[in-house]
């Protein structure tokens, strides 16, 4: 990606424009909806513009771990969009394409996560076709949260349910996966 000078991040930020995203190998992508001043994104949002894509090919484990969630709660049919078979976790970025980019300030009620900015890209995934997924990175450069597109932007849902932690939290428990997860193998 050739850099950009701050005016022109600006413009990107405040009026939806594109910007190629060396994390998803320079795809163009549309920003849209911001949340937070773009005084305050503008730093967040280069920070997300310096991840490269070896980190997005490392971060398949948390999507085949939503990928086999959905299956296990949905059968074959979301199998279908993936030729009728689970595909390996090296092959799951083949069915997944970002769409769109925005930011926003952490779940309400969640503490710390309020005054942290989130960059959420919105994502098309063939095992789940009727919301999608989103994945979230904390100031810009952490990869937080993986899971359906909800609007959340952390795994926050409230203090009597704890994120852990978690990148991908499963629904049934069976397949959480964390940063740390170093195998690429799920918690559960």
């Amino acid at each position: 990606m050739n850099a950009m000078t701050d005016a022109e991040l600006i413009d990107i930020l405040a009026n939806d424009g594109e910007v190629a995203v060396p994390y998803f190998d320079d795809k163009r992508v549309r920003v849209h909806f911001i949340e937070v001043p773009v005084d305050e994104a503008l730093p967040v949002f280069k920070r997300f513009l310096t991840i490269p894509a070896e980190n997005r090919r490392g971060d398949a484990r948390h999507l085949h771990a939503y990928c086999m969630d959905v299956v296990d709660m949905a059968g074959d049919h979301a199998l279908e969009g993936m030729g009728g078979a689970l595909p390996p976790e090296e092959d799951v970025w083949k069915f997944a394409r970002v769409t769109s980019i925005s930011m926003a300030h952490g779940s309400p009620g969640s503490g710390d996560a309020e005054s942290k900015i989130y960059v959420i890209a919105d994502v098309a995934v063939d095992w789940e076709t009727e919301h999608s997924m989103s994945m979230s990175w904390e100031d810009g450069d952490r990869l937080v949260r993986v899971g359906p597109f909800d609007g959340a932007a952390t795994n926050y849902y409230g203090p009597d349910k704890p994120d852990l932690g978690y990148v991908y939290k499963s629904c049934f428990g069976y397949y959480d996966t964390s940063p740390d997860d170093a195998q690429g193998k799920s918690d559960g």
